[in-house]
Order: C-alpha cells, then structure tokens, then sequence
C-alpha cells in the first residue's frame, strides 16, 4: 500500500515536472519564431532582454547624480 502511494506521488510529481519544462519550452520557442504566444484568445507579445554580460552593464556602480546646476523653467 505504501509502495502504491509511493509510485503516485512520483508520478505527480514527474508529470509536473515534465509538463512545466514543456510549457517553458513551447513559449520559447514560439517567442523565438513568432516573436509572441497565444492563450486562448489573448496574445502575449515577446522581446528579449539583453543580459549584463551582452550588455556590459554594471549593477554594482553607483549612478551618476544629476547635476544641480542645470535649473528647470519652475525654479525661475
């Protein structure tokens, strides 16, 4: 019996596993063709976003402030 309840959960658990890779894998794919995917009557538009390594962008840097000098037409 516990063999049974056993082989159940795993079976669960395998069965979700296997069917969220799938559904990553479709809308991939079908961003990467298409450049959007469907659910039912609504459509999701894609684009990629460019990593920090493509980009070269550095997170860890302090931005720049802006510069207080520059005054906008309400301070006048």
């Amino acid at each position: 019996m516990i063999l049974i309840l056993f082989l159940m959960l795993l079976s669960l658990l395998l069965g979700f596993a296997l069917g969220w890779e799938k559904a990553h894998l479709t809308v991939a794919r079908e961003c990467e063709l298409l450049g959007r995917f469907y659910v039912e009557k609504k459509v999701y538009h894609c684009h990629l976003q460019a990593s920090d390594e493509e980009t070269g962008a550095n997170h860890d840097r302090k931005k720049p402030q802006p510069d207080h000098a520059e005054k906008t037409d309400q301070t006048r």
